[in-house]
């Protein structure tokens, strides 16, 4: 084969692992970041990477572009996708730059460890076996490595997209600078690193050692510290997001508390309300005797306002959970949703006060802002039933949504929060999505 038509070969299996490439990447963006630009300008990018990546890799391969444009062509490449990543899709600006930096770090370290992985195998084989790879066997080797080192990126890349949902949302942009910052750093490092590999051996275990040993030395100490920098890299991003999402969940707990205790105010205010029934029954009695009918009336209104006498239905047996049920009674009326409720709550229930009010406010929240999203308002329901079961507190509730599969919900803070309350009394919590209406059931066993 001429080095022409290998040169070609080449190009073209570049092409090929270019555009898996850059999809891999547009698919993990559209995910995670809704597309701000015309689908023209995505595609004129698309071409652009996938034709110009390819062939300065092949150029700088083969030799013919000199030595200072094959050390700069990585640099402009980083520049390129994020600056790609930040132009052409919607989001905050430090998010998506923090994505830049993610999927960067796990191509830049996949890369020399599939690279250096399998020139130890072959230089391995080649010593023991006491045999010299062809210039044509030797190309084919190169092609393989390539093939491999894109395949291995593009699945890391597609596995991080379904496994960093809410990565990149609802966080402050001093979070993603400070994800962001080390992992630059680690990829400026690598740069560095193939600059001197590029002219020589890297790695030396001394003088006494041949060139087939340094190699090995060289290759085997690459592998290690790619994959050392991949584990400190996945420690120090997902170590972040879980420290992050505790600190979130505590803090809306703590707004829970004060929320609730607020309830719980509300409900005693209540409670002298209707202590003081007496006296109101005596000024309405005065209203109705002086015929004073429309005074009558707006009194009676009042009374039922002030007291949560508007919707009997929602008495369960708990003033607190009686509280929340009627202030999200009274958010659903506002938004136009339907609202059925049937709560139930046995005197020897064991459930705390204040764990049954974070179950029942994170449902209906859940609730209230997945028929939010319904996009037809006549539809918009939300239905909600608590009893008992032998021993169990069994509660369930439905409400319209405008999500078709469970694959499609991403979980938040306050259904974490929710499994923590349920956890802690060994209940068992079960999600279903049927039909445009959302289930969610929870059972909890009386301790």
């Amino acid at each position: 084969m001429s080095e022409q038509a290998m040169f070609c070969f080449y190009l073209f299996l570049l092409l090929i692992c270019s555009a898996g490439h850059i999809w891999s990447l547009h698919r993990f963006c559209i995910y995670h970041f809704a597309c701000g630009k015309s689908l023209s300008k995505r595609l004129l990018f698309f071409c652009a990477a996938a034709v110009l990546l390819p062939t300065a890799n092949a150029l700088m391969l083969s030799g013919i572009l000199p030595s200072f444009y094959a050390h700069l062509f990585p640099l402009l490449w980083q520049i390129l996708i994020v600056l790609w990543m930040v132009l052409l899709y919607q989001g905050h600006a430090a998010a998506k730059v923090s994505a830049a930096a993610i999927l960067l770090t796990v191509t830049k370290l996949l890369h020399p460890f599939i690279n250096s992985l399998f020139s130890c195998m072959e230089l391995l084989f080649l010593h023991v076996t006491r045999t010299k790879l062809s210039p044509l066997a030797d190309y084919a080797f190169e092609c393989l490595v390539c093939c491999m080192m894109y395949s291995c990126s593009i699945c890391a890349i597609l596995y991080l997209s379904r496994h960093m949902d809410g990565f990149f949302s609802s966080r402050i942009p001093r979070w993603y600078l400070l994800i962001s910052a080390p992992l630059f750093g680690v990829i400026i490092l690598w740069d560095v690193l193939e600059i001197g590999a590029s002219h020589g051996i890297l790695l030396r275990g001394g003088d006494y050692l041949n060139l087939y040993y340094n190699q090995i030395f060289s290759h085997a100490g690459i592998c290690l510290l790619s994959v050392l920098c991949l584990c400190a890299a996945g420690s120090y991003i997902f170590g972040m997001d879980r420290i992050d999402t505790e600190q979130r969940k505590k803090e809306q707990y703590l707004s829970q508390v004060n929320f609730y205790q607020m309830l719980e105010e509300q409900y005693h205010s209540l409670e002298r309300l209707r202590h003081d029934m007496k006296n109101h029954m005596i000024g309405l009695q005065r209203l109705i005797d002086n015929k004073e009918w429309d005074k009558a009336t707006s009194y009676l209104q009042k009374m039922a306002q002030a007291g949560g006498m508007e919707y009997p239905e929602d008495m369960s047996g708990k003033g607190i959970v009686d509280a929340l049920l009627y202030y999200k009674h009274n958010q659903a009326m506002r938004s136009g949703i339907r609202w059925e409720c049937d709560v139930r709550i046995p005197p020897e229930c064991t459930v705390d006060d204040f764990d049954l009010c974070v179950m029942f406010g994170n449902i209906l929240d859940n609730a209230l802002e997945a028929c939010g999203k319904t996009e037809e308002s006549a539809n918009r329901f939300i239905r909600i039933h608590a009893h008992m079961v032998k021993k169990c507190l069994f509660l369930e509730t439905v409400n319209s949504t405008n999500i078709s599969t469970i694959s499609d919900i991403k979980p938040g803070i306050g259904l974490q929060n929710l499994q923590d309350t349920i956890n802690k009394y060994n209940g068992t919590l079960s999600i279903d999505v049927n039909e445009n209406a959302f289930r969610i059931s929870v059972l909890l066993p009386f301790m």
